[in-house]
């Protein structure tokens, strides 16, 4: 009676730590969202709109100008979010390195690079601002076609936990006018060919479906099939 008990129990073990995994990776993004949303909303209430804040066009190459538009992005903000490290332009704040969910390197070093502003929170999220466009006019085909002001990367367990992996604890979200937006569009093209290839712009998919099943099977839908079969 007890091996069979063992044997029930690691088959059904791994699947309700996955299953309790993911759960978290669900709501601490959420939470991450709330926190974020929270922060433009006391921003704008006493910095005005972002196109008041003296962003940044982003160019090819990180510059001394994109750093002080991105600083100018978190002062605006980001400050009114608590946290517990500080790394301004320099490194300490994220992981080493990170990866695409196929296993291959992220070229970017969030960690290292220096025109991005970052910091870690009170509870353990690991956040870069990135100005974009000074006038919040950089269309992503990506992000449901709407004009975004800057880019902030979340690592939702910090440098020191998880796989440090993009659309696995490493996920995006959209400054615009109008607010925070999951990173990301509904649409199947940006499923198929971006978050499930690479775990790029993921965070819709995440925020609205509450789960990361494209890790685990690729004939999903945001018109239809949002979950594997069991």
């Amino acid at each position: 009676m007890l091996s069979i008990i063992c044997i029930i129990a690691a088959i059904t073990l791994p699947g309700l730590n996955s299953k309790h995994q993911e759960m978290e990776t669900v709501l601490r993004l959420r939470k991450a969202y709330i926190t974020l949303n929270d922060a433009y909303e006391q921003g704008t209430s006493m910095h005005g709109s972002p196109l008041e804040w003296e962003l940044c066009d982003v160019s090819d190459d990180a510059t001394e100008e994109d750093y002080e538009g991105s600083k100018n992005m978190y002062n605006a903000f980001g400050a009114y979010i608590k946290k517990k490290k500080d790394c301004q332009g320099k490194s300490g704040c994220f992981a080493e390195k990170y990866l695409y969910i196929n296993g291959t390197e992220w070229e970017d070093n969030i960690n290292t690079a220096p025109h991005r502003y970052k910091i870690i929170t009170n509870d353990g999220m690991s956040m870069a601002f990135h100005a974009y466009s000074h006038d919040c006019s950089k269309i992503q085909e990506d992000s449901d076609l709407r004009p975004i002001c800057g880019l902030v990367f979340v690592d939702i367990n910090g440098p020191n936990k998880g796989k440090n992996m993009m659309g696995d604890d490493l996920f995006a979200f959209d400054l615009t006018e109008d607010g925070i937006f999951p990173h990301g569009a509904a649409t199947d093209t940006c499923l198929h060919q971006h978050c499930m290839v690479a775990g790029l712009h993921c965070t819709k998919w995440v925020i609205e479906n509450e789960n990361k099943e494209y890790l685990k099977c690729k004939d999903l839908s945001w018109s239809g099939k949002t979950k594997c079969n069991k």
